[in-house]
């Protein structure tokens, strides 16, 4: 599977969705559901389509806590790999 950061991956499991709302440009507010999976790399490099992410890098499950923006995203990472987060 060709994964949105040019990586191809192998899907290790599928992990619970997260919905929220947020605000798009033109200050209308929209409903999004994200679905997340854990995921292994088995090909590719990592590259970046600007319209749907910002940045891709490769942190420890710690560092990558300090980097998200979004508490769900932190709480899903955190679940993951048991680690502690603010």
């Amino acid at each position: 599977m060709k994964e949105e950061t040019g990586l191809d991956c192998r899907i290790l499991e599928n992990l619970a969705p997260v919905r929220y709302s947020y605000q798009n440009r033109s200050g209308r507010i929209r409903q999004k559901i994200v679905h997340y999976f854990l995921m292994e790399p088995v090909a590719g490099l990592i590259s970046v389509n600007i319209h749907e992410i910002d940045a891709a890098q490769w942190h420890n499950a710690g560092d990558a806590l300090d980097k998200l923006s979004y508490e769900h995203d932190r709480k899903l990472l955190a679940s993951l790999f048991g680690t502690e987060h603010d």
